[in-house]
């Protein structure tokens, strides 16, 4: 929950606002949760402030530092990030959709890669064994990626295309791969426990490839009925977790 005292501040401007933090630099802004939709607020420094679960969609952060923020579960949809620092900021589950970058916006390595995947269509990508844990991916176009080995442990992919995607021994353990779109899309030896596959066709089959590590043909649209995963009383349907053997 934001700090009101913080949020306040932010309307008395980014002069105002980055001489506070210089005079306690001990304060770590508190912004979680807050509704900053549609707000001006370029040229504020927000290095290592709390901005977890923010509504910053629509935004222009022009300029503005987020060095080592924390922005899980942020979004910045819709948000104008020219000359935004986010170098060493955590990102993770954040919505970097529709967002405005030029070439003086920063980001580590795996998330402008991850700003590439959701806001540039590019059939075909080689991305095998990248980092993408954790990662907000939804609605990403993936037809035909090569995503062998890839870390997408957590990841969110409800309703991404990864038809043809070559997802061979990647580790898509608690992975939300709700009602995407996976035709001809290889699962073999892919690590999926937890793996929420609500609405996906062919689920079971998919799960019984990685599973077994089946060196069958991907899965194809004919081969098996349109069964779907369900949610059954509220309870999501999910790839158990493997039993150890001797262990009670």
């Amino acid at each position: 929950m934001a700090n009101q005292e913080h949020v306040a501040r932010l309307q008395e401007g980014p002069e105002a606002w980055n001489t506070w933090r210089v005079i306690h630099p001990e304060v770590q802004p508190d912004l979680s949760g807050a509704n900053l939709s549609g707000m001006t607020l370029e040229g504020y420094d927000f290095h290592r402030a709390d901005l977890s679960q923010a509504n910053l969609s629509g935004c222009s952060l022009v300029g503005s530092s987020f060095f080592g923020a924390d922005l899980q579960r942020s979004s910045l949809m819709g948000a104008n990030l020219g000359r935004a620092n986010f170098h060493a900021a955590n990102l993770e589950f954040a919505s970097l959709h529709e967002t405005r970058i030029d070439k003086q916006t920063t980001f580590s390595k795996k998330w402008r890669l991850v700003w590439e995947i959701v806001n540039e269509v590019e059939p075909g990508r080689h991305l095998t064994q990248v980092d993408l844990e954790n990662a907000n991916l939804s609605g990403a176009e993936l037809s035909g990626a090569n995503l062998a080995g890839a870390a997408m442990r957590g990841a969110i992919l409800r309703q991404s295309r990864l038809d043809g995607a070559d997802l061979t021994s990647a580790d898509l353990r608690d992975t939300n791969l709700q009602s995407s779109s996976v035709q001809g899309t290889h699962f073999e030896h892919a690590l999926m426990d937890n793996a929420v596959l609500t609405g996906v066709k062919h689920w079971r089959r998919i799960l019984r490839i990685a599973k077994k590590g089946s060196k069958n043909r991907p899965v194809e649209a004919a081969e098996v009925a349109t069964a779907t995963a369900t949610a059954t009383g509220g309870r999501v349907e999910r790839f158990p977790r493997p039993q150890r053997h001797g262990v009670a």
